[in-house]
């Protein structure tokens, strides 16, 4: 015989089982909309501190002069272009000979170096490409030293990798094998909220010396026509 649940008991259980009948419903159909919200903040929040980093950058640029900006990057580049670039070299190298009385009895171009996408992959994204140029000179000692000093001082940059001397008295034959540098400018400009690096006082120090020895005699070269077969252009 089933006991009759006392009234008292009834009044308990109503009361209750409308309660987590309530909760339940709550958690079905209110649980995603309170985990939208609660995601919708921290979105918000992940926005606002994006807001803040591209205010902070907005003003960093705002406070730089465009005139200056374009002045350095311009000269910046004169001294470390971008790309490799022949003909600039090549006249250089002819007008520090010129300069210096040296007899400029041939040029050679590194098999290769020619095109900057030839170049092979590098290992490190800050390592300057270079451009190898074998140089014949012929004159005086001294003549042959200020060909030397001066040509790591020019624009672009380069560097006497190595020198042969043959002394025909009282004349040196020198054979040199110039390197010209250039660094690709980066492919990506890194994430809009990434912060702006400042110059720092030892690079505006390098900005003035580089400065001080971009000025060169760089006349152009007169064009150069291919000629037909395999023969190289570039040897005088």
């Amino acid at each position: 015989m089933i006991k009759k649940i006392p009234e008292k008991l009834k009044m308990l259980i109503i009361p209750l089982a409308i309660i987590l009948a309530v909760v339940l419903v709550a958690v079905i159909f209110l649980g995603p909309r309170l985990s939208g919200i609660i995601t919708g903040q921290e979105e918000i929040s992940s926005q606002k501190a994006k807001l803040a980093k591209l205010t902070a950058k907005a003003a960093f640029l705002e406070s730089l002069q465009a005139s200056e900006l374009q002045t350095k990057t311009e000269n910046s580049l004169a001294f470390l272009p971008a790309e490799k670039d022949l003909p600039r070299v090549l006249s250089v190298v002819r007008n520090l000979a010129g300069d210096n009385g040296l007899e400029l009895q041939g040029v050679r171009v590194g098999a290769g170096d020619i095109s900057t996408g030839s170049a092979a992959v590098k290992t490190n994204k800050n390592e300057l490409e270079s451009l190898e140029l074998k140089v014949i000179l012929v004159g005086s000692w001294d003549q042959l030293q200020g060909f030397l000093f001066q040509i790591e001082e020019a624009s672009p940059l380069m560097r006497v990798a190595k020198a042969d001397m043959s002394f025909l008295p009282p004349l040196v034959e020198a054979t040199l094998l110039i390197d010209s540098f250039s660094l690709p400018l980066p492919i990506t400009l890194g994430a809009s909220e990434t912060p702006l690096a400042a110059i720092s006082p030892q690079e505006e120090e390098v900005y003035r010396q580089l400065v001080k020895v971009i000025p060169q005699n760089q006349e152009s070269l007169p064009s150069i026509t291919s000629p037909s077969g395999r023969e190289n252009p570039f040897v005088f």
